[in-house]
């Protein structure tokens, strides 16, 4: 493990980084950074001659995938060991032969990757280590040389926004969302497409209801029965 003095060269490092670089005409890919990055890291290790020769390479991922060089850095890892649908920390400790506790220090980048769906995180929640994959979305895009987007979930159609919820529900079955997170994003997705008229009604009974209800009321076990029913029952689909 790395010393304080150390680290904070390293880290003055990481920010010299943080620039603009023009790839412009270059034909560099994706996967050719991440190549150079992880072949880089494995030889060098987390030390001030890694981030001094893979400089070039962060930067230009970093811009290609609008990322940080410390994300563009811990998003390789993972790419490199994205066969593994549930890859651990400890798992990239042993990619590069380094402690976990080093690996530990980019959470905040992993967090981050994480918010922008270009990562998702299992919770293990009895007491074994939380899990990282890469989603397959991902990494199709990636092949394409070019960076995944989330799909707008503005302005849906009845239909299309019960994909989404559905989808949302197999993230929540895998543990990769928590019902805090879900219920978050079903706040956000009803927001989103108040010209639906299902989204006004079911958002206006869950203002009605304390935390604890409402808990009750977005767990897909109590809710989705009502949903399909209503959906069933009341409301014409539009497409």
């Amino acid at each position: 493990m790395m010393d304080k003095g150390n680290w904070e060269t390293v880290n003055q490092l990481v920010k010299e980084l943080d620039l603009v670089v023009d790839t412009t005409g270059r034909n560099d890919t994706i996967f050719a950074y991440i190549s150079n990055i992880v072949a880089l890291a494995k030889k060098y290790k987390l030390t001030e001659e890694f981030w001094s020769n893979a400089a070039n390479s962060l930067a230009a991922l970093g811009q290609m995938l609008t990322v940080t060089p410390r994300q563009a850095f811990i998003f390789s890892l993972l790419v490199e060991l994205s066969n593994d649908y549930r890859i651990r920390l400890n798992d990239v400790a042993r990619l590069l032969k380094c402690n976990q506790v080093d690996i530990m220090r980019f959470s905040d980048e992993l967090e981050s990757l994480r918010q922008r769906k270009l990562l998702r995180r299992r919770r293990s929640g009895d007491g074994d280590p939380d899990t990282w994959r890469v989603p397959q979305m991902v990494l199709q895009a990636l092949q394409r040389n070019e960076c995944y987007v989330a799909k707008p979930t503005t302005d849906l159609t009845l239909r299309t926004l019960f994909d989404v919820v559905k989808k949302e529900i197999s993230y929540l079955k895998q543990d990769e969302l928590s019902l805090d997170e879900f219920a978050a994003e079903l706040d956000e997705l009803l927001n989103a497409n108040l010209h639906l008229p299902f989204c006004v009604q079911f958002r206006a009974i869950a203002y009605q209801l304390d935390e604890a209800e409402k808990m009750r009321w977005y767990t897909p076990v109590f809710c989705m029965p009502i949903l399909l029913t209503k959906l069933t029952l009341r409301i014409t689909i539009d497409g």
